[in-house]
């Protein structure tokens, strides 16, 4: 029996293309074309003070941080486990939803971030 399990990250979005533009503006991408998905359509508050795109952009980062470490072989999936739960710890508990800090973490766990 196979002891691995296939794992792939999803980026959970969806379009407004209708949403009011204050929305638009602050959360989506392409004008609404990308806008992060919220359980039950609320804004946590945690998410209300994030700049714009912000959410997505670090989702987008750790999706392509994830497709350049398979694309390597895979032999690293384990830094991109570490580099989520430090971003997740350090970063989004601070509404730090930025590449500085971003960048912090992944050269932390290892991971080139070019």
């Amino acid at each position: 029996m196979n002891t691995q399990a296939l794992f792939t990250p999803r980026i959970l979005t969806y379009s407004c293309l209708y949403c009011a533009e204050e929305f638009k503006d602050k959360y989506c991408l392409v004008g609404g074309q990308y806008c992060p998905y919220f359980e039950n359509s609320k804004v946590p508050e945690s998410a209300q003070n994030l700049s714009s795109g912000a959410l997505l952009y670090e989702s987008l980062r750790q999706r392509c941080v994830y497709d350049t470490i398979m694309a390597n072989n895979g032999s690293d999936t384990e830094k991109w486990f570490h580099y989520v739960v430090e971003f997740f710890d350090h970063c989004a508990k601070n509404n730090l939803f930025d590449e500085a800090c971003s960048e912090k973490y992944l050269r932390k766990v290892g991971i080139d971030e070019e």
